[in-house]
């Protein structure tokens, strides 16, 4: 069983970009990360939780350090990553465009560009590990969201029957939200996801056409473990839209006929 473990970064409209990013091992890799990135929090100075701008910056936990020690914490946590993980995945929308789909189709509200980006990245993943003749099940673990990530989820059951069944299936079960204190995976998501979204904000750019590395020797080894990039344009959006909104007034029209 596989198991990917995701967050967010730019929700919030802060930058040019939202990103929806993680990775994926197996579940006895995940268990081994999980012990051995317990074992990194605990060292001296001991640290709650990963935050990488925060580590940056030297605030939260981090400000008891002083940057050579940073370095060689971040260095250890990449290192803990790149040893047990089997991909990234990175999936990216220009916010701009979320804007003008959000105008177009939502507006008079219910627009959750969030929900987007959480369903898309479960279908470009089983799409990509099938076509990579992956046929083990893998389970979507998710940073808590409250209520919008309830509201994501929902979407997931509404559609996900419409996948090609040999990809449907290789779902494992419905897709949770979880603590990132608590779930460990979820702090290497983070970082991930982080990273990224600084990236296309100091580069003012919205995709990935050529991957990304690391500036931060710290980080080198992120650089080298191999990532799926999605990006959604515009085009891909209203294109998708367009063709549910052509289902839908489909089924309006059936409905009214009697059929």
């Amino acid at each position: 069983m596989l198991a990917a473990h995701i967050d967010d970064s730019g929700s919030q409209g802060e930058g040019p970009v939202f990103i929806l990013a993680g990775y994926v091992a197996d579940t006895e890799q995940w268990k081994k990360f999980s012990d051995q990135w317990q074992i990194a929090l605990d060292l001296k100075p001991k640290l709650k939780i990963v935050k990488v701008q925060h580590a940056f910056r030297l605030e939260e936990g981090w400000g008891r350090f002083n940057a050579a020690q940073r370095d060689e914490r971040l260095k250890r946590f990449s290192s803990i990553i790149h040893r047990h993980v089997k991909m990234g995945i990175v999936v990216s929308c220009g916010w701009d465009d979320l804007r003008k789909l959000k105008k177009e189709f939502f507006p008079k509200g219910g627009f959750q560009a969030y929900s987007i980006l959480f369903n898309g990245l479960m279908s470009d993943l089983v799409r990509h590990l099938h076509k990579h003749g992956v046929r083990e099940k893998i389970d979507f673990v998710f940073d808590e969201q409250g209520a919008l990530g309830r509201m994501a989820v929902q979407i997931f059951e509404n559609i996900w029957h419409d996948l090609p069944p040999q990809l449907a299936q290789m779902v494992g079960g419905r897709p949770i939200h979880r603590d990132d204190e608590e779930v460990l995976p979820l702090q290497a998501a983070h970082t991930i996801a982080w990273v990224h979204r600084r990236d296309a904000h100091e580069h003012n750019r919205i995709d990935f056409p050529n991957g990304w590395k690391p500036t931060q020797r710290c980080l080198k080894k992120l650089g080298e473990i191999p990532t799926l990039y999605s990006w959604y344009p515009y085009e891909r959006l209203e294109r998708n839209f367009s063709l549910a909104q052509a289902e839908l007034d489909k089924e309006a029209k059936s409905k009214a006929a009697g059929i």
